[in-house]
């Protein structure tokens, strides 16, 4: 699996390359790892609203958890309670992000918004979730991205 963190990665990976361009569209002008948290969790939340309507929101739910327990992988204070529900979930994720430095906080992100977005495209396809992403960051999935994508 390609390693989200690393820049020479998003060459050919459109989906990493989504992933960075929708986090740095969502994350607040206030580059703190607060500002980062805060932006992780609205893409989320959007992310999450949006496609559960094609792949039901339990099973966005359940991509998001297995996700997260991806991620933690990598990043092991990134901790959640997959029982706690919408808001909890989010409440968690903030929590965890705005605890570190900046940098960790974007990367842990970007790991994250990847592994949810690779998982959903090995059940749908990632045409199919590039598509469903441009209409929510149509700016951030250009056309060309989704046309090019096998």
């Amino acid at each position: 699996m390609t390693n989200p963190t690393d820049p020479s990665a998003e060459r050919g990976d459109h989906v990493l390359a989504v992933a960075r361009r929708m986090l740095g569209r969502e994350e607040a002008r206030d580059e703190s790892a607060s500002g980062v948290a805060a932006g992780t969790v609205q893409a989320s939340e959007k992310l999450c609203s949006h496609l559960g309507r094609v792949v039901g929101h339990r099973g966005m739910s359940a991509l998001f958890v297995r996700s997260l327990f991806l991620t933690r992988a990598r990043y092991p204070w990134l901790v959640g309670d997959p029982h706690a529900g919408h808001d909890g979930r989010w409440q968690a994720l903030y929590a965890c992000l705005q605890a570190q430095t900046p940098e960790a906080a974007r990367e842990a992100s970007l790991c994250l918004v990847t592994d949810v977005l690779r998982l959903l495209g090995g059940l749908i396809g990632d045409t199919l979730v590039l598509r469903l992403l441009a209409e929510v960051w149509p700016d951030e999935v250009s056309t060309r991205t989704t046309e090019e994508t096998p």
